[in-house]
C-alpha cells in the first residue's frame, strides 16, 4: 500500500508540474510522464495532448515526443490529434509530428496516409518533406501502396509547379518499381509544361522501370507524337532508358521526330536512335543516313554521322569519320550508307539521293548518282530518270560519268530517251565522258538502232586513244546484238 500511494503521489506531482509557469519545468514533467505512467494510460495521454496548445514551442514539441512513447500502437484518437499537428505553423512541430506518426501508426493506416502525403508533397520546408518520405514509405505497405500512389498522382496536375515536381520526386524516391499507377504518374509528368517537372519525371521513370517495361514503352511512344516539342524532347530522353534494343514501335516513333521543325528535337532524336536501335538495324540506319544528307544544321549532321558509326560497320571504301566539320564529306558518308542499307525502292532513300544530285558539292552529286543505282526503281518512281538526265549536263565530269552509269543500270534496255542522252555524251568535250558513253551505249541500244551506230562510228575516229579503244569494243558488242552485223554488211 505504501508503494502504491507513493507512486500515485509521484504521478500527481508530475501532472501538477505540467501547469508550472516555467516552460523548462513543464518540458521536464512531460519527459517524466513516460517513466511514471504505463503505455496507453489515458490520463497521461490526455495530459500530454493538452500541452500541444502550450505557448512554448519546446513544450509543444516535447508533448508530441511524449505521445509517441506512451500511446498504444494504432491508437486512432491519438493519431488524429498528432495528424492535426502536421498542419502547425511551426516546421519543427510538423517534423516531430511525423516522427510521432512513425511510432504510433500501423502500416497501412489509411486515415494517416493523406496527412503524411500532404507534408511530403506540399510542405514548404525541405526538412519536413525529407522527414515525411520514410514515414509514407513505411505506412504505404501492401494494399495501402495504391492509396499512397493515388495521393501523389492527385498532385501531378497541381497548379503549383513545386508541388508537381515534389510528386515526381516522391514517385522515384519511394521506389514503387513496376507499379502501373506509379509508371502512369511518372509518364504524365513527362508531359508537364515545366521543364524541371519533366526532368524530375524522367528521373522518376528511370527509378521505377526496367528495360522493356511494356507500360512505360507504351506511354513513351504516345508522348513521342505529342504536338509540344518540349514534351517530345523529354519522351526521347525517356525512350533511351525504358526500351529494349530494336523495339519497332519506338524506332518508328523516334524516326518520326527526325522531321521536326526544331533542330534541337532532330538532334535529340538522332542521339536517341543510336541508343535504341541495334547494330545494323536497316530502318534506323536509313533514317539516320537520310538525316545526315538532308538536315540543314551541321550539328545535327555531325550527330547523325556519329550515330552511323555506332549503327554500321565502317565502309572500307569510305571512312565514315571524315575530317571535322567537313559537311560535304558527311553527306557523302550518308549516301554511301544509304546505298548499303536501304531497301530497293525506299522512298525516303530515293528522295535523299535526288536531293543529293542538286548539292553544291560535286562529290556529293557523284555519290548521289551512284546511290540511286542501289536504292531506286526507275519503273516505279518517275523522278529517277529525269534527275539523272539533268545530271548528264552537270559541270563536273565525275558527276556526268556517274549519271551515265546510273542510267545504264536503271533505265529499260530499249528506252529511247536514255539512248539519246548517252549518244549525246559521245560528243562531250571531255574524253573521259566520251569513253564512258562508248562503254554504256551497247548495253542499252537495241539491234538496228541507227543513232547508236552513228555515235560509235564517229568515236572510232576520236582524237583520244582511250575513246577509240572503247569505241572498237562497243562496235564488237553491237555486232553481238545484230546491229554491228548490219553495219558491216
Amino acid at each position: 500500500m505504501m508503494v502504491s500511494t507513493g507512486s500515485e503521489q509521484n504521478r500527481s506531482a508530475i501532472l501538477l508540474r505540467l501547469e508550472d509557469p516555467h516552460g523548462g519545468t513543464r518540458k521536464t514533467a512531460l519527459s517524466a510522464l513516460v517513466q511514471a505512467f504505463a503505455r496507453g494510460n489515458r490520463q497521461a495521454i490526455e495530459a500530454s495532448a493538452s500541452r500541444l496548445l502550450d505557448n512554448d514551442a519546446f513544450v509543444r514539441e516535447a508533448a508530441l515526443q511524449t505521445l509517441a512513447q506512451i500511446a498504444d500502437k494504432g491508437d486512432t484518437e491519438v493519431l488524429g490529434t498528432v495528424a492535426s499537428c502536421l498542419k502547425n505553423a511551426d516546421a519543427a512541430i510538423r517534423r516531430t509530428g511525423l516522427q510521432a506518426v512513425l511510432h504510433i501508426a500501423e502500416p497501412g493506416d489509411a486515415h494517416t496516409i493523406p496527412a503524411v502525403a500532404c507534408c511530403l508533397l506540399e510542405d514548404a520546408d525541405p526538412a519536413v518533406r525529407d522527414t515525411a518520405l520514410p514515414v509514407l514509405a513505411w505506412l504505404a505497405d501492401g494494399t495501402a501502396k495504391e492509396q499512397a500512389i493515388a495521393e501523389i498522382a492527385s498532385r501531378a496536375s497541381h497548379t503549383d509547379l513545386h508541388v508537381r515536381e515534389a510528386a515526381m520526386k516522391a514517385i522515384g524516391r519511394l521506389q514503387y518499381k513496376h507499379e502501373k499507377s506509379a509508371i502512369s504518374t511518372a509518364a504524365a509528368g513527362l508531359a508537364d509544361s515545366d521543364r524541371c517537372v519533366r526532368e524530375t519525371a524522367l528521373w522518376a521513370l528511370m527509378q521505377i522501370t526496367g528495360k522493356g517495361d511494356t507500360m512505360a514503352v507504351r506511354n513513351v511512344i504516345e508522348l513521342l507524337g505529342h504536338q509540344d516539342w518540349n514534351i517530345r524532347y523529354s519522351a526521347l530522353q525517356a525512350a533511351v532508358h525504358v526500351t529494349e534494343k530494336d523495339d519497332p514501335g519506338i524506332i518508328d516513333a523516334v524516326a518520326a521526330c527526325f522531321e521536326h521543325i526544331l533542330p534541337d528535337v532532330r538532334h535529340c532524336a538522332v542521339r536517341c536512335m543510336a541508343q535504341v536501335a541495334g547494330h545494323g538495324n536497316k530502318i534506323a540506319v536509313t533514317a539516320v543516313a537520310t538525316r545526315l544528307i538532308e538536315d540543314t544544321e551541321s550539328f545535327v549532321q555531325e550527330t547523325a554521322l556519329n550515330a552511323l558509326v555506332l549503327l554500321t560497320d565502317k565502309d572500307p571504301k569510305f571512312d565514315l569519320v571524315p575530317m571535322a566539320y567537313n559537311v560535304s564529306d558527311m553527306r557523302v558518308a550518308g549516301l554511301h550508307t544509304l546505298a548499303k542499307s536501304a531497301r530497293k525502292g525506299n522512298p525516303r532513300a530515293v528522295t535523299s539521293a535526288i536531293i543529293g544530285i542538286t548539292d553544291a558539292e560535286p562529290l556529293v552529286r557523284e555519290a548521289a548518282c551512284l546511290t540511286l543505282i542501289q536504292v531506286a526503281e526507275a519503273q516505279v518512281d518517275g523522278r529517277v530518270l529525269s534527275c539523272l538526265m539533268a545530271a548528264l549536263q552537270d559541270t563536273a565530269v565525275p558527276v556526268r560519268i556517274a549519271a551515265m552509269q546510273a542510267l545504264r543500270c536503271l533505265a529499260p534496255r530499249v528506252d529511247a530517251r536514255t539512248i539519246s542522252a548517252l549518244v549525246a555524251r559521245s560528243t562531250d568535250a571531255d574524253a573521259r565522258v566520251r569513253e564512258a558513253a562508248m562503254q554504256h551505249i551497247p548495253r542499252v541500244a537495241p539491234p538496228g538502232h541507227a543513232q547508236a551506230t552513228s555515235a560509235v562510228g564517229r568515236c572510232l575516229h576520236d582524237v583520244d586513244a582511250a575513246v577509240r579503244t572503247a569505241a572498237k569494243i562497243a562496235e564488237i558488242q553491237l555486232c553481238k546484238t545484230g546491229e554491228g552485223v548490219d553495219q558491216m554488211n
